[in-house]
């Protein structure tokens, strides 16, 4: 298999989307397991191969954009935010609604027009109606907002519906920042609460005394293109939310003071159901990378978690996906972990969890729990690469086939498999294989997309 490129394996058949990038919490943090067992934020991991936008056949969300995430001509990087995506967006509003504007000279006083903006964005909330289009001027905002509204927003402010979203946008090519710094108020420094077919993209949180963005029993919903960072919560926390769209998100550097680091994940669901996660970033939180407490159906495609665990009662796990009463049978493929101080994948099963789906993923180098850390219920674990001191744990009820550690392949991994085993080389050849590993080609099909015989091991298939 020489001469092979190395890239991403785009997980579903590549979807050509219309219109723009449009097609997106932190609760208290949970550990349900019974039994023990340097890059900037944004940086890509990989910019080759055909992009997925995340349109599943049954995935009703609010569809986004196109493939790139807007990248259009720009260099941009293929994970998590950066403030120039979508940069080349036209203004104009692709429903049927009304466009109008927020600026932080603006006046609420004013008809919302381009030349006479808001000044709020809780002026605009209960302006807003289907097929709306807000744009928001450049510059920093130190309003804690919340959409939609309390006690399941019986004005039903801030309601899309499927044909006709609610947008909430940066006027293409513009910084738009929301700084907590100024405030007192216990909340999300950007609040969504009871609303439908939303989106919200383009925007820098950080400074939140609480959550840096925060969802409360909302569906249909997208997050997109959004950096939130160095706030006393987790970076983006969601409870009871259904079919919410992540996508080309980065949390990073989130500590929650109170709890000496045990609750501020760089996303964390709560709750949650059928939402997918696509190009995400969560490095430097002082909890978890990706949390997902008693959460069910969700997908987590082509995300990245490194350095997790920054607190001294944080989990540090990169992927935590189960726990409680409920949830589970959550898909993880396709992703990387590595140097989280517990472990980069943890199933952190709870007594009525239904099994997850590991295919195609990357550990290296995590904590002393190992780079996989499956338990107590039967999951199924395929083409998964671990190569790290503290190796893997893996229960035996689990169905772990066709990885690094199993024989078949029977493979023992070493840094000569890789082209780079240098983090500051994330943006190019880390951890993608080299030429004549013999990780290629080891796996098994499981339905997704690959290259050559049979799929390679790992995050990075050959083609």
């Amino acid at each position: 298999m020489t001469g092979k490129r190395n890239a991403i394996i785009w997980t579903w058949l590549v979807v050509l989307l219309v219109g723009w990038g449009l097609l997106g919490c932190g609760g208290r943090d949970h550990d349900e397991d019974a039994q023990d067992g340097g890059v900037d934020a944004g940086q890509a991991v990989d910019g080759a191969g055909p992009v997925d936008d995340g349109g599943r056949e049954d995935d009703s969300s609010v569809d986004g954009g196109e493939t790139d995430g807007g990248q259009q001509d720009r260099d941009l990087p293929a994970f998590g935010y950066d403030p120039r995506r979508g940069a080349d967006d036209s203004p104009i509003n692709p429903y049927d609604g009304n466009t109008y504007y927020i600026a932080p000279d603006g006046d609420d006083d004013a008809d919302g027009s381009e030349n006479a903006p808001w000044a709020t964005f809780a002026h605009a909330n209960r302006v807003v109606t289907p097929g709306d289009l807000v744009l928001v001027r450049g510059g920093t905002y130190y309003e804690y907002v919340s959409l939609g509204g309390l006690d399941e927003n019986p004005n039903g402010y801030c309601i899309g519906t499927e044909d006709q979203p609610i947008v909430w946008r940066a006027y293409p090519g513009e910084h738009v920042i929301f700084d907590g710094a100024q405030s007192t108020v216990p909340t999300g420094l950007f609040s969504l609460r009871s609303v439908e077919w939303v989106v919200v993209r383009d925007f820098e949180f950080h400074g939140s005394i609480r959550i840096g963005v925060a969802l409360q029993h909302c569906k249909d919903v997208v997050l997109e293109n959004i950096y939130s960072h160095d706030n006393d919560g987790s970076g983006i926390g969601c409870v009871d939310v259904q079919r919410v769209s992540f996508r080309f998100i980065t949390t990073s550097d989130n500590f929650d003071t109170a709890g000496e680091g045990g609750n501020a994940d760089g996303i964390a669901i709560s709750s949650g159901s059928n939402n997918r996660f696509f190009r995400c970033v969560a490095h430097d939180n002082s909890d978890d990378g990706f949390d997902t407490w008693e959460s069910s159906g969700n997908e987590l495609v082509e995300c990245v978690a490194y350095r997790n665990g920054k607190g001294a009662q944080g989990d540090g796990n990169g992927f935590k996906n189960g726990g409680g009463s409920a949830g589970g049978g959550n898909s993880i493929h396709h992703c990387i972990a590595f140097q989280n101080r517990t472990s980069g994948f943890a199933s952190n099963t709870g007594s009525g969890n239904d099994p997850n789906t590991y295919f195609n993923n990357t550990g290296w180098n995590n904590g002393e729990r190992g780079d996989f850390w499956l338990v107590n219920i039967a999951h199924v674990a395929k083409n998964n690469l671990a190569h790290g001191p503290n190796g893997v744990t893996v229960y035996e009820m689990v169905e772990d086939q066709a990885n690094s550690w199993n024989t078949p392949p029977g493979i023992t991994v070493s840094d000569a498999d890789f082209l780079s085993v240098d983090p500051q080389d994330l943006d190019g050849d880390f951890l993608r294989l080299a030429p004549g590993s013999p990780e290629i080609d080891a796996g098994q099909d499981v339905g997704l997309p690959f290259f050559g015989a049979a799929p390679d091991l790992g995050a990075f298939e050959s083609e």
